[in-house]
């Protein structure tokens, strides 16, 4: 188990005369566990964050589900291939939102037509159960803050609605380009929660999420 705060400061002040300035304090904990019978050997890793100190971070029943994941894995059993539907651990969503879907709706990947959407605003592309939503706005998020890495005013933008592609995510340059307004979606390349000013910044989202719906998992199971 491994914990930490970090504090992180940031300033805005270009020619456009915009200036403003944050701080933030968020709370983190990594938990990894691993698990052997036999030559059968498995590893959990899971983590979580919270911005505030008022939402305490239950280090004990993260421990318990890393155990419990690494020992179901030891029984793991190989499925046939094929066309199935699949309901997806969290985890498992978040890697596949923030590596492969979220790239495809910013800015720069956009007009390089580095996505599969170019070209497809107002259509649907995805089931009607499913609205996407960069909430710059929610006081929970990663790093909360009223303002993008431009000085851009965040907010909360509605990407998907009902399946229907409604926006892309923009920062200055990009929206420029596109004929558009920024949706206050300009970040810094950061790594160990250390940022870089080496190179401008660049589109990226916030806290970009799936509308959550009202099936339980055991609901979901059973359809």
């Amino acid at each position: 188990v491994v914990m930490r705060a970090t504090t992180r400061e940031i300033a805005v002040l270009n020619t456009n005369g915009v200036e403003y300035a944050s701080t933030a304090t968020k709370f983190s904990v990594v938990v990894e566990c691993s698990a052997k019978e036999g030559d059968n050997a498995t590893s959990v890793y899971m983590d979580a964050y919270s911005p505030t100190a008022k939402l305490p971070i239950e280090v004990e029943e993260m421990g318990a589900k890393a155990r419990e994941d690494a020992l179901l894995q030891l029984k793991a059993r190989k499925v046939k291939s094929g066309v199935m539907d699949v309901v997806l651990d969290p985890l498992a969503v978040r890697s596949i939102f923030g590596w492969v879907l979220a790239p495809a709706l910013l800015g720069h990947n956009v007009l390089k037509k580095a996505s599969p959407f170019v070209g497809k605003v107002g259509e649907q592309i995805a089931s009607e159960q499913v609205t996407l939503i960069d909430k710059g706005l929610n006081p929970l998020a990663f790093y909360p803050g009223g303002f993008d890495d431009e000085g851009a005013p965040r907010r909360n933008v509605t990407v998907v609605k009902n399946g229907v592609l409604k926006t892309f995510l923009y920062d200055a340059t990009t929206a420029k380009e596109a004929g558009t307004r920024s949706t206050g979606n300009s970040g810094r390349f950061s790594r160990y929660d250390r940022r870089s000013y080496a190179y401008p910044p660049s589109c990226a989202t916030h806290d970009f999420m799936v509308k959550p719906g009202k099936a339980t998992l055991d609901e979901l199971l059973s359809d």
